[in-house]
């Protein structure tokens, strides 16, 4: 998972900031709400997080006292020493046969080739219990974010950023280890109290170290993310959305 290391090549502590400060406390919610109802549908109690430092549903779990114990890994070597927890490479997951009832990956996986992920998949079917749910969520080809990530973050991210986005097609790989899939598109809003706070999260969550100002951040939010304030929810808001794979181990 070469593609991933290189991505966050000296920025997990800036990624790690912008989740713990913005993420985590208020601004990622609606995704992070909208991962936990999918699992709710499905029953047991243990969850295994495949990149838990940056997308962890700790918090979230703790805020509607969920019965669900979470456990993190991550196949990024800098984030699994900040975030002490195991480190794991795609071909082998560190835990026994049958160990989870849920397995999760948010956001996560476009940053491996598709032999990678045939890897993974069958990693993740192993150490799933009978009806277990494998639920990937990531950025669908062609998409607003797509363009964003590959286009956006690419041109001010100095370290780059290309993705390998999944669409429909991508349900054959999850089918082939032995999953039974469904395809959900779910939108939602990541949520702001002022301009000050968009640009500082998403400079270091995306690692923009060649934006020229807060002004370009801004204008380009608005012309390709929806970007405005809600007088509703008395928030700026981004519109973003993720293409879910909810993969059933029978």
């Amino acid at each position: 998972m070469d593609s991933y290391n290189s991505s966050f090549h000296n920025r997990v502590s800036s990624y790690i900031y912008a989740m713990n400060k913005y993420g985590y406390n208020y601004v990622m919610d609606n995704e992070f709400e909208n991962v936990l109802d999918e699992l709710n549908n499905f029953s047991g109690n243990s969850l295994l997080n495949l990149a838990s430092v940056g997308s962890s549903l700790v918090n979230v779990i703790k805020k509607y006292n969920i019965d669900l114990f979470e456990i993190g890994i991550d196949a990024n070597i800098d984030f699994a020493k900040i975030g002490n927890v195991l480190h794991y490479s795609l071909d082998s997951i560190p835990f026994e046969d049958s160990s989870f009832d849920k397995v999760i990956s948010i956001a996560n996986l476009h940053h491996s080739f598709i032999p990678e992920r045939k890897l993974l998949f069958k990693e993740v079917f192993r150490v799933l219990r009978n009806n277990g749910v494998f639920l990937m969520c990531d950025v669908e080809k062609n998409s607003k974010e797509d363009f964003w990530l590959n286009h956006i973050v690419n041109k001010y991210n100095p370290n780059g950023h290309v993705g390998i986005f999944f669409d429909e097609n991508d349900k054959y790989y999850f089918e082939d280890s032995g999953f039974n899939v469904t395809i959900k598109k779910k939108s939602y809003v990541w949520k702001f109290h002022s301009h000050d706070d968009t640009f500082d999260f998403l400079f270091h969550l995306f690692g923009l170290y060649s934006i020229p100002s807060q002004n370009t951040l801004i204008s380009l939010l608005e012309k390709y993310l929806d970007y405005h304030y809600n007088p509703i929810s008395s928030h700026f808001e981004l519109s973003w959305s993720l293409l879910y794979f909810i993969c059933i181990k029978k």
